[in-house]
């Protein structure tokens, strides 16, 4: 369904009704405005934490938040919200709320590469974080995001205490 005629004309509607010029919607998204008006003239296709900051800055409900995700093209969806506790929640564009189911097991593998990164930046939207890792590849030494990870804000504080948990221990 990608269309990113339709796509630009949604953003331009949203950031006029936002009183906002290419200027200042180029600063809250931290992208040059230049930038801003090839996506609303559907010249260029947005990458998912540009698409994701649209729908934060913008304010967008979820069925214009799909919307504008399916008519960009890019795959999956802005929703990853993950739980663990058996909660319902949406995914991947998913309509319909989805059970998780109470108990989880993982098993990992000790032999399963790590993936180190050079960079990461963490989006927030109503429904979680989403944390993009990313490393400089190419000739250009440009940052290309190679994993991304959507947690709840639940999960995200876990995490963060588990961070901090690790940290402590390592500077004894």
């Amino acid at each position: 369904m990608k269309d990113l005629n339709k796509m630009g004309n949604m953003v331009r509607k949203e950031r006029v009704k936002h009183n906002l010029s290419l200027s200042e919607l180029g600063k809250k998204l931290a992208v040059d405005r230049t930038l801003i008006s090839k996506i609303e003239n559907g010249h260029y296709q947005p990458t998912e934490p540009i698409l994701q900051k649209f729908i934060e800055v913008f304010s967008m409900d979820d069925q214009h938040a799909q919307k504008i995700w399916a008519l960009s093209g890019r795959p999956g969806g802005p929703f990853t919200n993950l739980n663990s506790q058996g909660k319902e929640l949406l995914m991947n564009q998913s309509a319909v709320p989805q059970k998780v189911p109470q108990q989880a097991s993982v098993n990992l593998n000790p032999s399963t590469p790590v993936l180190y990164s050079d960079a990461m930046s963490v989006t927030t939207s109503p429904f979680g974080m989403v944390f993009d890792f990313g490393q400089r590849l190419g000739p250009t030494n440009n940052f290309n995001v190679v994993a991304r990870v959507g947690v709840s804000f639940e999960h995200a504080r876990k995490i963060m205490e588990a961070i901090h948990n690790e940290l402590e221990k390592n500077e004894k």
